[in-house]
């Protein structure tokens, strides 16, 4: 449901989602916030995700991404560097967008699921379109952390910019954030491999093959750039538990505030109980905060690792690992998917041939 509203905090809007209600009484019973990893059901592992400086990441990304199902990987000081670290605020962000009328879309449940309509489901993601400076007055309006906020009880669910494509939107923002941080040279090929498929495709209409980054194609480049995405919002906001489609493995870097993170291994699949209802994306009912082990019995049986990032840290997710995360904090992080040669290629190709399937489809607009 997308709801054209001019005020994000019009009392007509207050409700509370299932999740954010889940991540209240989870505050509730742990107001320390940094003791969160280790209060997570069934945890197996509190912080034991491996952590790496940018500086050395390099060999051992390659070995996290293509060792048996993978693991992920902390890269502290990962976006330290950045001019986006040291100048990225909210009120930043606002005035860089103040001479444009840029719109954004937020919403209250993240991702959006066909099964948020069925019996039990918490109801349909509530989707409001906006200008993108009202949302940034909205997060000026929002407690600074989970454990600033003072009435708890009457506490509506906050609103998220999810996945927004910032670069297209104000490509100045370019200039504060590396196409390809240090961290991710040695593991991120998606720019060379869509170069590859587009000399491949092409080859048969003796188009030149792309050799140098000038002159690979422009579809390639509008490909790899919708991979870089900003995600911003209050403290309280959540991802519920998924995992990337398109085979895709994907980094966030914390670019102000904390984020809560949850994960599981893929062999934990057949414990997290995949909802059939999902076609574009793959998804668990389960709230790793309150799993309801009368329904799905076999999250005993899971392995989450949980761990807090922290400014300037970014996690590196190995595609199929199901991962869940809340903002502990006002959150500011940028994310990007991306193919690796030696382990997930085959999934851009798939997604690149499915897309021009759908574009042959519906007559290539």
């Amino acid at each position: 449901m997308v709801v054209e509203q001019n005020c994000l905090l019009n009392a007509e809007l207050h409700s509370i989602t299932p999740e954010f209600k889940n991540v209240l009484s989870f505050l509730k019973k742990h107001p320390n916030l940094v003791t969160w990893p280790s209060c997570i059901p069934y945890v197996d592992s509190v912080d034991g995700v491996l952590r790496l400086r940018s500086s050395e990441a390099s060999s051992q990304l390659v070995d996290a991404l293509t060792t048996d199902e993978g693991k992920p990987v902390i890269i502290s000081e990962a976006a330290t560097t950045w001019p986006a670290f040291s100048t990225w605020t909210i009120e930043s962000l606002r005035q860089k967008s103040s001479s444009s009328s840029i719109s954004v879309r937020v919403n209250n449940r993240a991702p959006a699921r066909h099964a948020d309509m069925l019996p039990g489901g918490g109801g349909q993601q509530q989707s409001l379109q906006i200008s993108l400076k009202e949302y940034l007055n909205y997060m000026n309006h929002m407690p600074d952390s989970l454990d600033k906020i003072d009435d708890v009880e009457n506490y509506s669910t906050p609103f998220y910019l999810n996945g927004w494509r910032a670069f297209a939107d104000i490509p100045l923002l370019s200039q504060d954030c590396p196409a390809l941080p240090e961290f991710s040279t040695s593991i991120d090929d998606t720019l060379a491999l869509l170069a590859a498929l587009d000399a491949q495709l092409f080859k048969s209409l003796q188009a030149p093959a792309s050799s140098t980054e000038d002159s690979i194609a422009g579809w390639c480049h509008q490909v790899n750039d919708n991979l870089r995405k900003l995600f911003i919002c209050p403290p309280g906001c959540s991802t519920r538990l998924h995992y990337d489609a398109g085979s895709a493995h994907g980094w966030l870097a914390q670019i102000k505030g904390r984020k809560l993170f949850i994960l599981y291994p893929p062999s934990d699949t057949q414990n997290l109980y995949p909802l059939d209802t999902e076609i574009e994306t793959v998804q668990s009912p389960i709230d790793p905060l309150r799993p309801d082990t009368d329904r799905w019995p076999n999250i005993k049986n899971a392995h989450p690792v949980a761990c807090i990032l922290q400014p300037g840290e970014a996690v590196v997710i190995p595609q199929g690992w199901w991962h869940y995360a809340v903002a502990l904090d006002k959150s500011i992080t940028l994310q990007r998917n991306f193919y690796h040669a030696g382990s997930n290629a085959a999934g851009l190709v798939q997604m690149v041939l499915k897309t021009a399937a759908s574009l042959e489809k519906n007559g290539g607009s």
